[in-house]
């Protein structure tokens, strides 16, 4: 399809796009279903359904805070949840405050430059500094608005966001990140380019609530199919060698 090609991408959005009658018809449906969460929760398809995580069915993450079915959190939070399982010892970072909503365990360290908070240090990534380092970092959609839902714009700092992070990570430790393609062009070159130390990753494109991966790159403007991502990224990446 055309609009899963990056060349496409409307960044930073289309005010007349997103007035279009289709678009309007399915923001107001979701936003209608999201009045009635409780109701609709057990009642979803996706409860019945899974999506390929690293060639393995996962199901998907469902819960009420957000909404989870209408939007990428989903896969997102069903793939932190397997991460986390099999990288459970060690000290444990966050950057964006967004676990703690889901009922995960509590990381050792929240970075989160806006969320209020007792355990968050309200801090910009790019400015963290700590002597301890961590065997797991995992950052859900949060650096796609480092260095572009900002002013000034940066792509700079969009890559120093991501090299901060790898930078705190034991020897042995390991990133867990996502993050939306189609919203920050920074963001979406760099991957595009090769993340270094990476060990794996794959993409991922919504249709409506279903996830499909793809191991080629795709952007697809954010929020065009619905509330959300249209097209997301998901990696885990190492430390540098010493």
């Amino acid at each position: 399809m055309d609009d899963s090609k990056d060349q496409d991408v409307a960044y930073g959005g289309d005010f007349f796009k997103k007035l279009r009658p289709g678009h309007v018809a399915s923001v107001l449906a979701n936003e209608t279903r999201m009045l009635f969460s409780s109701l609709i929760i057990p009642r979803l398809a996706m409860a019945e359904k899974s999506f390929d995580l690293w060639g393995t069915n996962a199901k998907y993450f469902l819960h009420k805070y957000n909404t989870t079915w209408r939007n990428e959190r989903a896969v997102e939070l069903a793939a932190a949840a397997a991460f986390l399982s099999e990288n459970q010892s060690g000290p444990f970072l966050e950057f964006g405050n967004v676990l703690e909503h889901y009922g995960f365990r509590q990381p050792d360290v929240i970075v989160d430059l806006y969320e209020k908070g007792p355990r968050i240090t309200n801090v910009d990534i790019v400015d963290f500094a700590s002597e301890q380092k961590f065997k797991v970092i995992v950052s859900i959609s949060t650096i796609e608005h480092v260095g572009w839902d900002e002013r000034p714009r940066s792509a700079e700092k969009t890559a120093r966001a991501l090299e901060r992070l790898v930078s705190h990570l034991t020897h042995d430790g390991k990133l867990f990140i996502t993050a939306p393609t189609g919203h920050n062009p920074y963001l979406d070159a760099m991957i595009k380019e090769g993340i270094p130390n990476l060990d794996r990753q794959v993409f991922y494109v919504r249709d409506r609530f279903d996830w499909s991966p793809s191991r080629d790159f795709v952007a697809i403007p954010y929020g065009s199919k619905g509330p959300g991502a249209a097209s997301m990224w998901m990696a885990e990446i190492s430390a540098p060698s010493a």
